[in-house]
């Protein structure tokens, strides 16, 4: 994976193995706060298992999954990232189990990240690329605002507005974080510091995304999380694992082995049973 640095550090952009198909590595946000780096993965959902879990408040209600990775998932979770931002600000919805969120139904022209009941994923515009025709075929469903990365390129309105969110106070360059597929079909995430909703868009199309959208924003929720299992258990560590001053993630490496208030993806060793 390139960099957007006008010169890489040791390692930058290549490609590192978490184990069944999942990959990482780190890349500068842009050519400006070269100080940061933020933390990239692919996922091949043909040797690993990609879910949504709902979080107690997001979406809320009743769900066959706890909202955290299970004891029985321990041994073989992977990686687990954040979800998208609060329901009533994501102009979409939520869906599983069968049924959509009882307040956040399915929304057309929404960005939706998508997991099949075949082990498959997708990021792709609700409405058009996939629709309620598809239903019986969808395990979960995630919607938060527009696509970023369209047809292997930045959408052009990426510059427009507020409708990516709200910023921090004095703060451009804020934590964002993204979900991409590839052409092939993998999932990619992206998520740190440093990064406009544009950077965002280019770091996506710059790891391979065809279609891609934006997750949650801002340093207490932007999360990815590597995990490991012994006998002590599961034990989580940070993908940027730095001080929240130097552009370290703000929430622990054990995040989501608890029940956590807001939705995630995990990804687990292996594939689904049912697929």
């Amino acid at each position: 994976m390139r960099t957007p640095a006008a010169m890489a550090f040791a390692g930058e952009g290549v490609w590192t193995s978490a184990g069944s198909g999942v990959f990482t590595t780190g890349v500068r946000p842009n050519s400006l706060t070269t100080s940061l780096v933020v933390f990239v993965a692919r996922v091949d959902p043909h040797q690993a298992r990609v879910r949504l879990v709902a979080g107690t408040q997001l979406p809320g209600g009743t769900w066959s999954h706890p909202p955290q990775i299970t004891a029985d998932e321990c041994p073989s979770v992977v990686l687990a990232f954040n979800g998208g931002f609060r329901f009533d600000q994501s102009q979409g919805g939520w869906y599983s189990d069968g049924r959509a969120a009882a307040k956040y139904p399915l929304v057309d022209g929404a960005a939706s990240l998508v997991t099949f009941k075949d082990g498959t994923v997708m990021v792709g515009q609700w409405g058009r690329d996939i629709s309620a025709w598809d239903l019986s075929r969808v395990d979960s469903v995630r919607q938060n605002l527009r696509l970023l990365v369209d047809g292997g390129a930045v959408v052009p309105t990426i510059d427009d507005g507020p409708v990516w969110g709200a910023r921090l106070r004095n703060s451009l360059y804020v934590w964002r974080s993204g979900y991409g597929v590839t052409a092939s079909g993998e999932l990619l995430y992206v998520g740190g510091p440093g990064l406009t909703p544009r950077d965002l868009a280019e770091r996506l199309v710059d790891a391979g995304a065809m279609r891609g959208m934006q997750g949650d924003i801002n340093p207490d929720w932007v999360a990815a999380n590597l995990y490991h299992h012994d006998a002590g258990g599961c034990h989580g560590t940070k993908g940027l694992d730095a001080a929240p001053a130097l552009g370290g993630q703000k929430s622990s490496g054990d995040r989501y082995l608890s029940a956590d208030t807001r939705d995630f993806v995990e990804v687990l060793a292996g594939m689904d049973p049912k697929s």
